[in-house]
């Protein structure tokens, strides 16, 4: 995982996109807004869910960070 993309989707305020597995183990590429990384988790804002969610860290891989720059929603 690319740690150093999720901080940069923060501090540029550019969209990330990355391969996420969930408790269920199923497997879901996301687009998000990021917002913070703490307590092993990303917070982000999910264009395709349209909402909030919490990323477990360790669950996160194949992380790009897009070109797409996003005005910060909170």
């Amino acid at each position: 995982m690319a740690l150093e993309d999720l901080y940069k989707s923060i501090t540029e305020h550019r969209l990330v996109q990355f391969v996420y597995v969930n408790q269920k183990n199923e497997t879901s590429v996301r687009i998000c807004e990021g917002y913070e990384v703490r307590d092993g988790y990303f917070f982000a804002f999910d264009i395709q869910k349209d909402g909030t969610r919490q990323f477990f860290l360790a669950m996160i891989s194949d992380v790009q960070l897009l070109d797409t720059a996003f005005i910060p929603r909170f």
